[in-house]
Order: structure tokens, then sequence, then C-alpha cells
């Protein structure tokens, strides 16, 4: 099933150029936050588009695809100590049966500078409306993610809480920096009000033209500016370790 979906995803992405010009544009930013430290690994590839974009990528995920380079549990990674640059997650982190242990192996396995960039779901008041109700994965704000979970044998790796980097570096921050005190957070920022929810992303029926990419756009970042976390709906993160 996990296969389908990837192939379904990769489907939309050569149809939908929207849908490629805000994850484009999402890359560029991503790609800005990099450290240079050393290797960069994406967790959670997926469809494999950010390798398409930089290239020099390790690509890897937990369910085998041919465009991947690895495959490997985020909870448990091959990786050597202080050996990665940086780990990249984009859409994927709220996927993670355990994020709390994938960041610790994340911490063990980069160099000292090296970065964590997580590009992911912000629940907003306005943003639970439509990820809670018009999208299929699960939304809860109640979960505690500090809370090691039961066995993940029996869940599917699409399976997901899109609430996870809104708990873990909004809601939770004070506990994150106390569980993680070799990281620090050197950004967060919201973003993305009308112009996602309007692409319909992978799963959504498109409600926006491509020509309307331009003034949809700067609606969001008047609006984001103005209203920040009341409307996004995303949010990216640098994670930073210590020296």
């Amino acid at each position: 099933m996990s296969k389908q979906i990837l192939d379904s995803h990769r489907e939309i992405w050569n149809k939908r150029r929207l849908t490629r010009y805000l994850y484009n544009g999402w890359y560029r930013d991503i790609a800005n936050e990099l450290s240079g430290k050393g290797a960069t690994v994406e967790l959670g590839a997926g469809t494999g588009n950010f390798k398409e974009f930089m290239p020099s990528s390790v690509s890897t995920d937990l369910v085998w695809c041919e465009w991947l380079d690895v495959v490997h549990d985020a909870m448990a990674l091959p990786y050597s100590p202080s050996s990665v640059g940086d780990f990249v997650l984009i859409d994927a982190i709220h996927h993670i049966h355990d994020p709390v242990r994938a960041i610790a192996e994340m911490e063990r396995c980069l160099k000292a500078g090296g970065h964590i960039v997580i590009f992911d779901v912000f629940i907003s008041a306005f943003s639970y409306l439509y990820y809670n109700f018009f999208h299929k994965e699960e939304v809860d704000l109640s979960a505690d993610l500090f809370v090691a979970p039961g066995s993940p044998a029996d869940k599917e790796p699409f399976e997901s809480n899109q609430a996870v980097a809104t708990l873990l570096f909004f809601k939770e921050l004070g506990r994150f920096t106390s569980r993680f005190p070799g990281l620090r957070v050197v950004k967060r920022e919201v973003r993305e009000f009308l112009l996602y929810p309007l692409s319909g992303g992978f799963e959504g029926a498109q409600l926006a033209p491509f020509c309307m990419r331009g003034p949809l756009a700067a609606i969001d970042r008047a609006a984001i500016k103005t209203l920040g976390r009341l409307i996004a709906g995303r949010c990216l993160v640098v994670l930073e370790k210590a020296a």
C-alpha cells in the first residue's frame, strides 16, 4: 500500500505545476539552511523530489522505492556518531512512530555544527480546519510525544499525527529544549496560509489555477506577517548540534 501511495504522489507531482512550484520554493529555503559540514541525508524522502532538486543529498526512507539511495528506520540510523553534516525532513517527522527517539538518533549522528532542517505541517486555528476535516491523516494536539509509544509493529508507515512539529517545536518547546540541551533551535518560522490548501498538495483537489500563484503568494506573505501562528499551515524549523 505504501509503495502505491508513493507512485500516486509521483504521478501527481508530474501533473501539478502548482504543487511543484510550492515545493521547489520550499526546497530552496531548506537548502539555504544547510550547514555544509558534510553529507546531507534526507529522512522520509518519499517520492524523491528533494533528491532531484539536490542530487548530492542521500535519499532514505522506510519503504523501498527504486528512486531512493538507502532504506532504513529513522529511529535506528545506520550512521556512525558525528558523521553526518545535515539531516532534512520534509513532511516526514509527523510519520515517525517515535519522533523524539528519531531526533536523538539524528543528534548522535550529526557533526558539531550540523543542522536538522524540518519542514512540516503547522497546526493553527485556521489550518486545523482543513488538516482535521479535509485530510485523511490524524491531528492529535493532546499527544505526549515525550512518553515512549508502544510497539510500531501494527503501525503502517503512512499513519501519522500531523500535530507533531507543532507540539515539539512550539507548544512543548520548553520540554524539547530540556530533553535536547545539545540541540540549539536556530529557526522556528511559520508560513503558508491560502496557497498550499488551494493547491491541493498531493491528496486534495486543486482549487486555484497556476496563474494565481503570484497574487495568492502575496496575500500569504501579508497575512502571515500580520496573523502568523493564528493562520499558518506550515513551519520551517532548524536545529543545530552544539560543538
